[in-house]
């Protein structure tokens, strides 16, 4: 049987999302445009410096490219200004999810309570809190700034209204998602090493291909001689195995791999998977995963198994 899949078009309703609006910032000042001209230089944490050609529209800001000003303007009205010293916590993981940031000046920190390595540094006109916003209620990262960085908060209800309301937003959204989804994954599972270097991080994260697949089309995942993982990013699915007497019911935030033959997946909903195998990455940390899921207890037969991708929130 062919894989069958999907666009990753269609509207993301808040039940979907996990998320309730927050309320207290509908006095927050407006967005000023001319904060976003304002750029990061990698060479000073601090630095905040003028771009020449003049502030940018805010619909080719980062995921608000191609955005119409009018569905825009609810977005800029809420946003609330926020300035941190250097080495102040934005957010601790595990907090409730009510809003997202970009970042006019300075950097964060991006990282998880498992690991010593940071999982990324967000510069100016990077965004943070989104993958937070649509996994669950539950930040999944930690952030502090390195340097002087400021900021703009953007509440989750007016977000999620452009999102919707927008299918480019909508679209640049959930790639920004399935990029950090990949990146969180990887740099907070055992199964990839205790403390495993950047580089190698990196590598893995950019491997992960997403795909959805809509409710009743089953498809076949075939890996044979080689090890594959997949992520459950949405929803819930049913795994048939030749070895498995009976079928096995996954959802999200759960996570299964093959370490040769294959493996049957029926969606019991619409279902979105992050996958990477060898076709897509080479690197010895995948190819030591069916070691580091055996030792971790996670096969469930002869070359299936599973887990938990441990990310609050999601799982």
């Amino acid at each position: 049987m062919m894989p069958h899949t999907v666009s990753l078009s269609g509207s993301l309703s808040r039940r979907e999302l996990g998320v309730a609006p927050r309320g207290g910032l509908d006095e927050a000042p407006p967005l000023d445009a001319t904060a976003l001209s304002r750029t990061y230089d990698p060479d000073d944490l601090g630095a905040l410096i003028e771009v020449d050609q003049g502030p940018p529209p805010l619909e080719t800001l980062g995921l608000f490219r191609g955005a119409s000003p009018a569905a825009l303007a609810e977005v800029a009205s809420a946003a609330q200004h926020r300035v941190l010293a250097s080495g102040e916590v934005l957010f601790a993981e595990g907090q409730p999810t009510r809003s997202v940031f970009v970042v006019l000046g300075g950097a964060l920190e991006i990282q998880r309570h498992n690991r010593e390595s940071p999982l990324a540094r967000v510069r100016a006109l990077g965004w943070t809190g989104v993958f937070g916003l649509l996994a669950g209620r539950r930040r999944a990262t930690h952030a502090r700034a390195l340097a002087r960085t400021e900021l703009y908060e953007i509440p989750a209800a007016p977000l999620l209204r452009l999102i919707n309301a927008e299918p480019v937003v909508r679209a640049a959204v959930k790639a920004h998602f399935y990029d950090r989804l990949a990146q969180v994954f990887c740099g907070s599972t055992p199964l990839f090493g205790s403390n495993p270097v950047p580089a190698t991080l990196a590598a893995l994260s950019r491997a992960f291909t997403p795909a959805e697949h809509p409710q009743g089309h089953g498809l076949v995942l075939v890996e044979p001689d080689a090890a594959s993982l997949y992520l459950i990013g949405h929803g819930r699915l049913r795994l048939f195995s030749p070895w498995l007497r009976d079928p096995l019911t996954l959802g999200r935030g759960q996570l299964f791999g093959l370490s040769c033959g294959n493996v049957t997946v029926e969606p019991l909903t619409r279902v979105s998977l992050l996958g990477v195998s060898p076709r897509r990455c080479t690197s010895p940390a995948l190819a030591e995963l069916p070691e580091r899921a055996r030792a971790q207890g996670l096969f469930i037969d002869r070359s299936l198994f599973v887990g938990d991708a441990g990310i609050p929130g999601l799982s």
